[in-house]
């Protein structure tokens, strides 16, 4: 059965990553065990430790898999100070799954390999020694015997020995060559004087895992070994669904629909159908709910949740099992607090808890080492062991009651309780009738559309009119024959007998016509004409009839059409009656604006009545234990674990933990072979909701699914992914042990399909899992797309970079009075520089950032504190892509007195992870990146930006150099990214940097300019002396600007000394007004360029500078706001502008500066310097 290997894939990856960790805690450490590092030569491990390793084993065990930690680095106290938070404080490079037989000798079990952790891309990097990519081509390459357990012999004869120290010396230096081709970084000097080698190797237990991971590992244990019947766990590890279902539509849920959370806002249309579908789901089933950022997944979990409470106390059967989790603690307690504060209470007597001392609708179990911590903050284990007594039972009965008391005379719980579900029944009633009310309208209005049009109003009108002509015509007919009757009657006697005579006939026939023309209509005498007078009566009988039965039949139809509009009237009175009770007004209510309403006016009114009601089942039920109820807390049988979470979730319907803790807490003891056995509980959760799901690695929950019946998977594979613990060719070796590919060519179906611990996540496999697909154009499951959070304009960014624009922004634009614009920018001419260990940092723009927020405190605090006088660490949040550089802008910003943390009062800095599911007004972006490195990491995943952007939401400003921003491809993240920062020429931040410290250790405290008289007069003397050559960035040019301050002649002289003038300008600001194209600047800037070619000047022109630097002699920098070729030399700005003048050694920097501006050169005009200047002009 095929689950069951994926079961054992995840089992052992799972433990594969576990023992596999390089960067390693005390926790870690206490487990293993000390070896003479001598062991690299003989193989052999020492009795002691042999006897450790078989320990617990049964005697019959020959041979036990240990893994082998031969290198253990640990970090130095430089001049007393640690390191540690800027590195990790031990590390192992290499891992070696070995065989250990009873009498010590080591055998290859597996691939050496380097941790994933210490393996750039690293997305929260303190330490890199080398690539996943260069650690998967030497693997693939290279050949290692490894044995398989049945191999490896408990006892050597003398020839088994010399092959195995054969093969161990070959093994050794696999080993040796595999460190020096990988872990290049290790190797560094500066890296090598922060670590200490130790004296001693490692070894442990490869199944001996004290980690984080024991309980889900024991938990596959038991799957693998039982294979029990687990319908959840099939379609996590199997279900590939192609032709989806047809999403229920809302109209057929109205009734399914039954709880709402709030009572001031409805569910969005996206959260409605999503509901719809999680209420219908079938045993077994998977419901992908993709949840970007701001459209609200924590609103829609809620009413899910409120949903199934309701529907339960309706049915009055158990309380659903409901459990929520995820990966790690910050996005469990995102869940937590949302159960706390996120419910709405309500007015009136079913507002609040009806029980003394229940402050939230969920419960939080945390792994034991954070309980105490856990339980200051939310209701844990420690709540309900407090509530699940006898003492409080009885106050909290009296309190019930006296609460009760305010809607109704009941006086016992169990009265209560039956009021409550009567109160149920009504409001579900309503809903009924909302539903069947809505249904008929529909099928009425279907039916009218159908037989009368889309203008019955005109339809009955004609049909009236048609019948009225037609009444008209009977009785016109009817008059007519009259009198043709009466002629005939009165006619002679003598000419009927007579009329066989041709002349009497004719005489008679004469008489008739006259009569037929004198006193006939029109009508009828067309009908006659010509016709024999003897058969006139006849016709005028059967045209009598005809137009009897037209007129019949017409009065038939009009008669059945007026009935419809009466009843189509009739029923749209019935919706509108119905809509008025929800205090609905609107003439002819919509289907969306009665449902909406009837979220805020009859389910969450249900809402509350399921709290109240499950309060008093809570109370019902622990009283039938009576004294029994204290005792029970000890308690740990399946029966009693299984009756005390129903019993739980009375009181909060759903309990949160990470799927780490989750497996203890499903499962219970049984009496089995004369011992009590710790189980596990299959299928018992009803719902399992996964929360965070994109960033969940498919084996760390794929067992949780062993335990639920259904489950809801919300997340976002577009945001942060999961931690990788797995290389490619470690994955591909689990991959073949199970049988889930027989050839290497089979992994990129599996890397497809999500369940690969490398690239997979619990997201993709749900995707994959969902029998519905929401959004043609994205990925499977339900999408929720409205989105609240942001000003439209910065959403409108994470549109354009991962959702393919079905976002819909609904907050609107930022007002033309923001403080900040939505994206803005401000430069920064620093320097990229990378710590030991690979993470990088820049030291002027951590400066700048905790600067800026210093001097820019009041205004943010005057804008956004509001009543809650928020302060500045509450209102901004900032993030890098790098560990190294939260802890530089950390470090500034504590010197620039700005609390920095994690607790409420403190500014929140950190790479994405840091601000998961948080958000806030201003978020700042320091990118680190600089013109000496590309920045390519930022664009090697768009999660990190769109995480980053989607947090802010009023301003996302970067603080960095622009110029690798506008370098990058316009389809790369940071090229989108770009396209919004330079958009508006308001965008642009104004800001004085300080100096660079790098540049100060060369050159010395560098020179101030201020003003525009100074920056001329700096330039012109500058062109005076430069011996060799000179550049000079300018993004913004104007010929007059140059001749007018006297630059031009400058550079005229200066050429004429055979030094090399290049200039670099940029084309967007030379060509456009207001950042649209405009032809005759572009006339005049091309000619410009062409002018200064044949003067001799290297003309470059860029697409997006925007440093203002000049660079002389390989001895001359400044630095600043000033452009030197176009800035203002008169009025209010002609005083802001600052430069910084570095002068030393600088050939390296200039080199650096140089060869990033010639590779993002966009058009060149070389200088060829004509004698004649006449002709130039």
């Amino acid at each position: 059965m095929t689950e069951f290997k994926w079961a054992t894939y995840w089992r052992n990856s799972l433990a594969d990553a576990d023992s596999s960790k390089g960067i390693l805690t005390k926790k870690d450490i206490a487990s293993f065990t000390q070896v003479n590092r001598d062991i690299r030569k003989t193989g052999k491990l020492d009795v002691d430790s042999v006897d450790k390793m078989f320990a617990d084993e049964d005697k019959k065990t020959t041979v036990v898999k240990v893994i082998y930690r031969p290198n253990i680095k640990t970090l130095k106290l430089i001049h007393g100070n640690s390191q540690k938070g800027i590195y990790p404080a031990t590390f192992t490079a290499l891992i070696c799954p070995l065989w250990v037989n009873r009498a010590g000798l080591l055998f290859p079990a597996g691939p050496v390999t380097v941790p994933r952790d210490l393996l750039s891309p690293l997305d929260n990097s303190q330490l890199a020694l080398g690539s996943v990519d260069a650690l998967d081509d030497f693997l693939t390459n290279s050949t290692l015997m490894v044995l398989a357990e049945g191999e490896v012999p408990d006892k050597a004869d003398k020839a088994q020995l010399l092959q195995q120290e054969d093969n161990w010396t070959n093994y050794i230096q696999h080993c040796v060559d595999l460190y020096r081709t990988i872990c290049t970084k290790d190797d560094d000097s500066e890296l090598n004087e922060l670590y200490t080698l130790l004296e001693y190797s490692w070894v442990v237990k490869s199944d001996q895992s004290t980690g984080m991971s024991k309980k889900i590992l024991e938990l596959y244990d038991a799957i693998i070994s039982k294979k029990p019947e687990l319908p959840l766990f099939e379609s996590y590890a199997k279900r590939q669904i192609s032709n989806f279902d047809d999403c229920i539509k809302p109209e057929k849920s109205i009734s399914i629909r039954n709880g709402h959370s709030s009572d001031s806002y409805a569910l969005a249309d996206a959260q409605r159908d999503a509901l719809t579908q999680a209420l219908c789901m079938q045993e077994g089933d998977i419901l992908a709910v993709n949840g970007p950022p701001g459209t609200g997944k924590t609103t829609y979990v809620l009413s899910v949740v409120a949903s199934m409470w309701v529907d339960a106390a309706l049915k009055q059967t158990s309380a659903p099992v409901i459990f929520a989790a995820s990966t790690n603690n910050q996005a469990v307690t995102n869940i937590i607090d949302a159960f706390g504060k996120d419910f709405s209470e309500g007015k009136g007597p079913l507002s609040g808890r009806w029980l003394p001392d229940v402050k939230s609708y969920g419960a939080y179990f945390p792994s034991k080492s954070r309980q105490e911590e856990a339980q200051k903050k939310f209701q844990t284990k420690a709540f309900f062991e407090a509530v699940e007594d006898s003492d409080y039972l009885e106050s909290a009965e009296h309190f019930f009651l006296e609460c009760a008391k305010k809607m109704t005379d009941a006086c016992s719980i169990d009265a209560v309780r039956k009021f409550l579900h009567l109160q149920l029944s009504t409001c579900q009633s309503q809903l009924e009738d909302i539903e069947t009310s809505w249904s008929e309208l529909c099928v009425i209005r279907e039916q009218v559309l159908a037989e009368m049009g889309e203008t019955p109003e005109l339809t009955i009108k004609e049909l009236e009119c048609s019948l009225l002509d037609a009444e008209a015509l009977s009785q016109k007919t009817s008059s007519e024959r009259k009198k043709w009757k009466q002629f005939l009657a009165s006619e002679s006697f003598w000419l009927n007998t007579f009329s066989w005579m041709k002349s009497i006939r004719r005489k008679r026939d004469l008489y008739r016509e006259l009569f037929i023309s004198d006193h006939l209509s029109k009508d009828i005498l067309d009908l006659v004409d010509n016709l024999e007078t003897e058969n006139i009566e006849t016709l005028l009988k059967n045209y009598q009839e005809k137009v009897d039965r037209q007129s019949q039949s017409l009065s038939s139809v009009y008669n059945q059409k007026k009935a419809l509009l009466v009843n189509q009237k009739e029923i749209e009175d019935c919706w509108a009656t119905l809509a008025k009770s929800l205090d609905i007004s609107t003439d002819k209510p919509s289907f969306d604006v009665v449902d909406k309403q009837a979220d805020i006016k009859i389910r969450f009114v249900m809402f509350r009545l399921a709290v109240h009601y499950w309060e008093a089942s809570w109370l019902i039920e622990n009283k039938k234990i009576g004294k029994d109820l204290n005792g029970l807390k000890k308690k740990t049988g399946k029966s009693t674990v299984i009756s005390r979470w129903q019993r739980r979730m009375m009181l909060t319907p759903c309990i949160v933990s990470t799927f780490h803790s989750l497996p203890a807490l499903i499962a219970g003891t049984a009496f089995n072979d004369g011992n009590f056995e710790e189980e596990h509980i299959f299928n018992f959760i009803d719902l399992l909701i996964v929360d965070e799901a994109g960033q969940v690695s498919p084996e760390v929950a794929g067992g949780a699914f062993s335990l639920a019946k259904k489950s809801l998977v919300i997340g976002d594979i577009h945001q942060i992914e999961p931690v990788r613990s797995i290389t490619g060719a470690i994955d591909i070796g689990n991959l073949f042990s199970q049988n889930l590919i027989t050839q290497r060519d089979d992994y990129e179906a599996v890397l497809k399909n999500g369940r690969s611990v490398v690239n997979g996540s619990v997201m993709h496999i749900a995707q994959a899992a969902s029998r519905f697909q929401y959004q043609d154009e994205m990925e499977s499951g339900m999408y929720l797309r409205e989105h609240r959070r942001c000003f439209d304009e910065i959403i409108m960014f994470c549109n354009d970079l991962c959702y393919q624009g079905v976002l819909l922004p609904m907050r609107g634009k930022a007002s033309n009075d923001a403080l900040y614009p939505a994206f803005g920018y401000l430069h920064i001419d620093g320097k990229a520089e990378q710590q030991a260990g690979g993470s990088r940092f820049n030291a002027l723009e951590a400066d700048t950032i905790a600067n800026w927020l210093e001097k820019n405190r009041e205004k943010i605090e005057l804008k956004y504190g509001g009543e809650k006088q928020l302060k500045l660490e509450n209102i901004v949040g900032v993030v890098t892509p790098f560990k190294a550089q939260v802890n530089q802008i950390e470090k500034q910003c504590e010197k620039y007195g700005i609390k920095v943390g994690k607790n409420a009062d403190e500014l929140t800095v950190g790479t994405v992870h840091a601000l998961q599911g948080a958000e806030r007004q201003l978020i700042i972006f320091s990118p680190v990146y600089t013109r000496h490195n590309n920045g390519s990491f930022i664009d090697s995943s768009q999660s990190m930006l769109n995480v980053a952007v989607s947090r802010a939401k009023d301003s996302f400003l970067v603080f960095g150099d622009m110029d690798i921003m506008s370098a990058s491809a316009s389809t790369e993240p940071r090229g989108i990214l770009a396209k919004y920062l330079f958009e508006k020429e308001g965008n642009e931040l104004f800001f004085s940097t300080k100096s660079r410290s790098d540049l100060l250790d060369l050159c010395g405290e560098p020179k101030l300019i201020h003003n525009a008289k100074e920056h001329d007069e700096y330039i012109i003397e500058l062109l005076g002396e430069v011996k060799t050559q000179v550049t000079i960035v300018s993004p913004w040019v104007q010929l007059e600007k140059l001749d007018s301050t006297g630059i031009l002649h400058s550079i005229k002289a200066t050429l004429a000394r055979g030094v090399t003038v290049n200039l670099y300008t940029d084309r967007h600001f030379n060509t456009t007004t207001h950042n649209k194209f405009d032809a005759k600047k572009e006339k005049i800037f091309v000619s410009f360029c062409e002018y200064l070619a044949l003067l001799g000047v290297c003309v470059s022109v860029i697409k997006g500078v925007h440093s203002k630097i000049i660079m002389a002699d390989d001895c001359h920098i400044s630095v600043g706001s000033f452009n030197w070729f176009s800035a203002a030399r008169s009025g209010v700005y002609a005083n802001i502008e600052t430069s910084l003048v570095y002068t030393g050694a600088l050939k390296n920097e200039i080199r650096a500066q140089s060869k990033f501006l010639k590779s993002v050169v966009y058009k060149e005009y070389p200088g060829r310097k004509v004698k004649n200047e006449k002709k130039i002009e």
